[in-house]
């Protein structure tokens, strides 16, 4: 047995120090069984994830056709083009529209990640785009959701790429609002009339001039008179004053009908039924409109100093707290009401025209995807794990010697470097430092100041319309009750109300969902941030422990197949969540307003129906307060470190190559059939005698650099 030194000892004592050798037993590939290549099957890996999209496309189409087909021989309305899916009780109505809803969301869920997917094949690079771009002095992004790429692929991927992202606008603006709701406000007639009521016969209705001179009309005749019949029928529901006021006080009445007031100082003399008021479903073009302003009609708080708005709805609240005392309604005091109650009129409502957009731009984006799959003949870098399995077995020459390249030095040597042909290795080695970054250092500044500029004026401009709507408001009435009346809730004050406000339901739809578009490009933004520091945190782990490659490709030997992209699913899963909330709170907030009015007597008037955009400032607030957690939620991921000093490549093509020239290629000689890149890699330190320090992927047992050491 050979003898070992003491200085020896040493100086391998200090060796390990200095490189932080981690003596890990998967260090050493000469154990592992490879097994034997094999040939990938024709809809594997990332290939048969296209034809899967391809399906669900057409899946989704068919299952349209199907619902148009069926819509179509509903029952229509000729002004806006629309088909009647169900008309009766409200309940039944809002959970039919939940399940055809949830149905929509599966399925543009599913069209739009096939979409999104196919994007990202057609905008990653080949390893020939790389080369091509690396020959040039640029590089390109691997492994995220990337618009610069476009510029340096082929003409035909860029031009699919761009007709998938303008195909998805109209599924963004209109495929929600195929099916909508719509909820009926009825008009009803006003009564006073004394306790003898119950007992009256048609006969007792005069037909002459009432005590204030107004000789009945026939609608008030015939309401009378239906009033009377359901008091003789015993049909009508008796109120306390408050519960009178609850059931009332309400811009669009669905559940009562006429109500007869009751009042011993009523006494009958010429009439034996009243007629106070004739209220019709508020028009949002009348800013003045009350929509319930008999409530309020005679109380003494009214009555004093004036009001900005003497509105019933921003008085109420007071009228009913003192309603058990004291109601007086045109000079009677209200004792207690008899009301018609009648059934909630809803309808569930299909547009043809949304529909067929919809269709139609669902068939271009199923034609689009079957493209892609044919057009890209050549695998491409999908993931990190890919490009650092393409540069392993050809290496880049235009990066050797550069084995510490970062993103950040890219940028900065950019202008220099265009004066080279190639990115040539520097005069003399570069030193290692093994300060851990965090995060965010695998983006750039500009793209980091463009996401927090957005963020911040996407909140300012929400809190200025915000503040606008108070304002208007403020005006002419109260915000009492605004913030207690619950999220999308329909009220007058609310709702946009000027009279040159377009009445067409596509329109107004139109309006309704672009905040929901701007979202979703927010959103790309924000899940192309994040992917990239997600993927620059899986580069660093390589420099921790050893572990296979995952691909986009059928895996082979000690590779890893990926179920995501590039966004781990304890990321993605809730980015997703936080994102389908806030779709939620953006479609509470800002919605379309449709009411088919009725008059007393239950039969549509379409002249005072309203089709409007509402807004809802609980619901607002609610969204900016959620919102805000998407993008310090970004920054948080962005503030933690990485685990080591290993050089942050981010997406850039040119710091990923950089780091693939290994000298000693252990477990890739050939004889298990498989090369280096099948193997369980580390980055690290290559100990090699009479030669410069070299940092490098490899299957060899490697070692984390020291700090302030040279490496070339």
């Amino acid at each position: 047995m050979p003898k070992v030194s003491t200085l020896s000892i040493f100086k391998l004592i200090t060796l390990r120090r200095k490189h932080d050798l981690l003596p890990l037993k998967d260090d050493n590939v000469d154990d592992t069984k490879l097994p034997e290549p094999h040939k990938p099957g024709r809809f594997a890996g990332w290939k048969g994830t296209l034809y899967l999209g391809s399906i669900a496309a057409f899946t989704a189409l068919i299952l349209n056709l199907i619902m148009v087909c069926w819509a179509s021989t509903r029952p229509r309305h000729s002004d806006e083009g629309g088909s009647v899916l169900y008309a009766g009780d409200c309940n039944q109505t809002k959970h039919i529209s939940t399940g055809i809803h949830l149905v929509i969301n599966i399925l543009s869920t599913g069209l739009l990640s096939a979409s999104n997917y196919a994007m990202q094949c057609l905008s990653a690079p080949t390893r020939q785009d790389v080369d091509r771009a690396h020959a040039k002095n640029k590089w390109l992004d691997i492994g995220v959701p990337s618009a610069r790429n476009l510029v340096s692929i082929p003409t035909l991927r860029s031009m699919l790429w761009l007709c998938l992202v303008a195909s998805s606008v109209p599924l963004h603006l209109f495929y929600n609002s195929t099916v909508y709701s719509t909820i009926s406000a009825n008009g009803y007639d006003v009564f006073v009339a004394n306790s003898s009521f119950t007992s009256l016969t048609p006969s007792d209705v005069s037909t002459v001039y009432d005590q204030e001179g107004m000789k009945w009309d026939g609608n008030g005749y015939v309401s009378a008179m239906s009033i009377m019949s359901w008091a003789q029928a015993g049909n009508l529901t008796r109120m306390t004053p408050e519960e009178c006021i609850s059931a009332y006080a309400t811009s669009w009445q669905s559940k009562h009908g006429s109500v007869a007031l009751i009042s011993s100082a009523f006494n009958g003399s010429m009439s034996a039924i009243q007629l106070l008021e004739r209220q019709l479903a508020p028009w949002v073009g009348d800013s003045e409109e009350d929509p319930f302003g008999w409530i309020c009609d005679e109380q003494p708080s009214l009555t004093g100093t004036p009001a900005p708005d003497h509105r019933c709805q921003y008085y109420v609240g007071e009228v009913k707290s003192k309603a058990g005392s004291s109601w007086v309604v045109r000079g009677y005091e209200v004792e207690y009401c008899l009301v018609q109650k009648t059934t909630e009129k809803c309808t569930l409502e299909f547009s043809l025209p949304l529909a067929i957009v919809v269709i139609t731009t669902n068939l271009v984006k199923a034609v689009l995807i079957v493209l892609a799959s044919f057009v890209l003949g050549v695998a491409p870098l999908l993931t990190v794990g890919d490009a650092i399995a393409s540069f392993l077995k050809v290496p880049d020459e235009s990066t050797r010697g550069r084995c510490l390249l970062t993103r950040d030095m890219v940028l900065k040597e950019r202008r220099r470097l265009l004066t080279y042909q190639s990115y040539s290795p520097p005069p003399s080695p570069q030193k290692y430092s093994s300060r851990r970054r965090r995060r965010w250092s695998s983006l750039s500044t500009a793209r980091w100041i463009f996401a927090i500029f957005t963020s911040i004026s996407s909140i300012a401009v929400t809190l200025a319309l915000l503040a606008y709507g108070f304002h208007r408001i403020t005006l002419t009435s109260s915000t009492d009750g605004i913030w207690t009346s619950g999220l999308a809730v329909v009220d007058t004050r609310t709702m946009i109300n000027t009279i040159n406000w377009p009445s067409s339901l596509i329109i107004n739809t139109l309006i309704a969902n672009t905040p929901q578009l701007i979202f979703s490009a927010f959103y790309f933004t924000l899940n192309s941030i994040l992917t990239t520091m997600a993927l620059s945190t899986e580069w660093n782990a390589f420099s921790i422990s050893r572990k296979g490659l995952r691909v986009s490709t059928p895996p082979q030997g000690s590779q890893r197949t990926t179920h995501f992209l590039s966004l781990p699913y304890r990321y993605s899963i809730p980015l997703l969540g936080v994102s389908a909330i806030l779709h939620w709170l953006m479609s509470q907030s800002i919605f379309l307003v449709r009411v088919l009015a009725r008059d007393s007597h239950i039969v549509r008037f379409g002249n005072r129906d309203t089709t409007t955009i509402g807004y809802s400032p609980p619901a607002i607030v609610a969204g900016l307060c959620v919102g805000v957690l998407l993008p310090l939620g970004v920054l948080g991921f962005g503030a933690r470190r990485f685990k080591s000093g290993m050089p942050v490549a981010g997406s850039c093509s040119l710091a990923i190559a950089a780091a693939c020239h290994p000298r000693v290629e252990k477990g890739g000689d050939g004889k298990d059939g498989l090369g280096i890149e099948y193997a369980r890699l580390k980055w690290g330190f290559e100990v090699e005698a009479g030669e410069t320090g070299h940092c490098t992927y490899s299957a060899s047992p490697v070692y984390l650099p020291g700090d302030g050491e040279l490496y070339q």
